[in-house]
């Protein structure tokens, strides 16, 4: 038997397989299901599609991987590749997972530059604690016009110089222009 504590309080345990179970469930209903995926009626042959198409077996896997991956950057944050190699030498989770060690470090922008998410739905504290700045959406809508906002530079006109990037999960690769010569 293992003896060694679990990196886990038996709370986050909780919400992480509760989240998890979540994920598989919406995964299971994309793959069989095209119609009534909350169950608000009984089952019936006319919801279930007769043809499944796609690979989603891996999704539970991904979902899990996914979520293993959020409470680490909450935990540790994208402070940079020092940092990130203090903690890995410090804390035997990130010296058993090299590859959240090393998203951690790419997740980072090294202090080049910063990054400032609104997202509307995280508190300001949950932004700042990974290592980002925090802006009130309301307000940066109101500054920035996302309508307006081309993907890449732009010049307000103030003439503040800003980097849009219109879908963050795409990151930098969301500029087209940076593959055109």
């Amino acid at each position: 038997m293992n003896n060694q504590p679990s990196p886990l309080t038996p709370h986050e345990l909780r919400l992480i397989n509760d989240y998890w179970r979540a994920c598989t469930y919406l995964a299971a209903g994309m793959i069989y299901l095209r119609d009534n995926p909350l169950l608000r009626e009984p089952l019936s042959h006319g919801h279930v599609k007769r043809r499944l198409l796609g690979h989603w077996g891996s999704s539970p896997g991904l979902s899990f991987i996914y979520i293993h991956m959020n409470r680490l950057i909450r935990k540790y944050g994208y402070r940079g590749t020092p940092a990130t190699l203090a903690a890995t030498k410090a804390h035997a989770e990130l010296q058993n997972n090299l590859s959240a060690a090393a998203h951690l470090i790419h997740g980072s922008s090294e202090g080049r530059f910063s990054i400032t998410y609104c997202p509307g739905h995280l508190s300001q504290q949950e932004i700042e604690s990974v290592n980002f700045q925090y802006a009130d959406l309301a307000a940066m809508t109101q500054r920035y016009h996302p309508d307006k906002l081309k993907d890449g530079w732009n010049t307000l006109p103030d003439g503040e110089k800003i980097f849009y990037i219109s879908n963050p999960a795409l990151g930098l690769w969301a500029c087209r222009s940076r593959f055109e010569k």
